[in-house]
């Protein structure tokens, strides 16, 4: 009888002991995870230290810039967290959309073994697995995810629960690190690619030069008709238009109708960012966005993939129609 009331408490006290410890690590997830992300719809907008008007302004951001949107604080604020900075905005002024690549700022694992993976997926392959405490630079956020860069270079996701961030993408600390080491953040980059004989540079620090960034930061991503995420995948005119969203623009899903949007840029005239068509027998079919040195980028049919080519690129040259301006 003695033996059956100890078996049965120390089962009592094994269960509590397990909550517990699923409280403890369920507290430290919840305060990393996200729930995707969110454009800023007006200027001199308020990131707040309490979801109240009356509380103190911890920043104040612009139209276009993008949050990360952690949850729901009431009915009418976000928690949020903008350039590095954990606050409130007014509800108003943001516009959840599922994901976007922008300079989120410094994480740290909060996890023993994190699988990076290389799409926002739980069944993606990974690509690495990172350590307790391992600090990644965060450079976007799709819904429970974070776009994170190692460093080796390459590009991965890691679920957002298991990522906390610790400092600010500007270089203003946000949080102390759990071990209270500083950490450099990388400010604005030159970003390269070189492909045959032709090469390209362009500062990620500019609004153009930003949605050229994430841009690249898709390469690889399927092409799926009719796709316009980097969870579906993207046709040509989706690309386009994701990149845009993302940025501000509202533009058509359709690579014709894109095609009278701007102004006309004759092809030698070409500058990073502009708009390129092509199509046989000179109708529109096809979109990509130019990146300089003769270089665009675009979701190719043909390729499967979001990928790069050349303009002299033979059928590429063929089928050229225009350039247009839109951005």
């Amino acid at each position: 009888m003695v033996l059956k009331r100890y078996k049965k408490l120390s089962a009592i006290i094994m269960t509590l002991a397990v909550m517990c410890l699923v409280i403890a690590l369920g507290g430290a997830k919840a305060s990393a995870a996200n729930e995707g992300a969110g454009i800023v719809k007006g200027n001199d907008v308020n990131l707040r230290e309490q979801p109240n008007t009356g509380s103190v302004s911890l920043a104040q951001a612009n139209k276009s810039d993008n949050v990360v949107i952690i949850k729901w604080a009431n009915n009418e604020w976000y928690e949020v967290v903008y350039r590095g900075k954990r606050g409130f905005m007014k509800a108003e002024f943001v516009a959840p959309i599922d994901g976007a690549v922008f300079p989120v700022g410094t994480g740290e694992i909060v996890g023993e073994i994190v699988n990076v993976r290389e799409k926002p997926d739980q069944d993606a392959g990974v690509i690495k697995q990172l350590g307790l405490g391992k600090t990644v630079d965060v450079i976007g956020a799709f819904t429970k995810w974070y776009k994170v860069e190692l460093d080796d270079g390459k590009t991965g996701y890691i679920h957002s629960d298991y990522v906390r961030i610790i400092f600010a993408s500007d270089n203003t600390v946000a949080e102390t690190s759990s071990s209270g080491t500083p950490v450099t953040v990388k400010s604005a980059k030159n970003y390269s690619y070189t492909n045959s004989t032709h090469s390209l540079s362009f500062d990620t620090n500019t609004t153009i030069g930003a949605m050229a960034d994430l841009g690249m930061s898709l390469i690889g991503i399927d092409y799926k008709y009719g796709g316009i995420s980097p969870e579906t995948g993207f046709d040509c005119s989706g690309f386009i238009y994701y990149i845009a969203q993302q940025h501000g623009y509202d533009l058509p899903h359709n690579s014709g109708r894109q095609s009278k949007l701007g102004t006309k840029v004759s092809k030698d005239d070409l500058q990073l960012g502009d708009l390129v068509f092509f199509g046989p027998g000179g109708s529109v079919n096809h979109v990509g966005m130019y990146l300089g040195d003769g270089v665009f980028i675009h979701s190719s049919s043909g390729g499967d993939t979001v990928k790069l080519n050349n303009l002299s690129d033979s059928y590429y040259d063929k089928t050229y129609i225009t350039g247009r301006r839109v951005f």
